[in-house]
């Protein structure tokens, strides 16, 4: 959490505060009317990943364990979107938050099962980001496209 005082809110005598869910629904239930919340998904949004090697893609045992994953988070998801009620109260024990809170918060988060429809220019844009730190070229677009395989995902929303 960062909370800071800028020069815009020095001007009100007002601190900003930059945090991640479920701290900003806690400080804006502490702050009630007065609280502003800026969420604009344009500027800022969380992409979820998961990575694997050839090698295990490769190997059929393996190969199952991880769309057999897939299944059961996309599974999980549409009881959270359909049934949530149902998951609140353990959900909010396991994360350790009251159910009210968890309850705010969770319309906020998004996870559809399916690749965002951007995943190679996002790719593109963190890769420039990456070689400049790292002080190296950048990966051309057909080689970073090649990172992307679908065929799990395919396998795991057919079966």
């Amino acid at each position: 959490m960062l909370i800071y005082k800028s020069q815009f809110f020095a001007c009100t005598n007002k601190y900003g505060i930059t945090v991640w869910e479920p701290s900003v629904e806690i400080a804006a239930q502490a702050l009630g009317a007065n609280a502003v919340v800026f969420q604009d998904r344009s500027v800022y949004r969380e992409l979820f990943n998961l990575h694997s090697t050839t090698e295990k893609l490769s190997n059929p045992t393996t190969r199952k364990q991880i769309v057999a994953f897939i299944k059961a988070l996309n599974q999980a998801e549409t009881v959270f979107r359909t049934q949530f009620e149902s998951v609140q109260a353990r959900v909010a024990t396991a994360v350790k938050i009251e159910p009210t809170v968890l309850k705010a918060v969770y319309p906020i988060h998004l996870f559809n099962g399916t690749l965002a429809a951007d995943i190679i220019d996002v790719i593109i844009e963190e890769d420039k980001w990456v070689a400049k730190v790292d002080g190296r070229a950048t990966i051309s677009e057909g080689d970073l496209a090649k990172l992307v395989d679908r065929s799990v995902l395919d396998e795991a929303l057919l079966g």
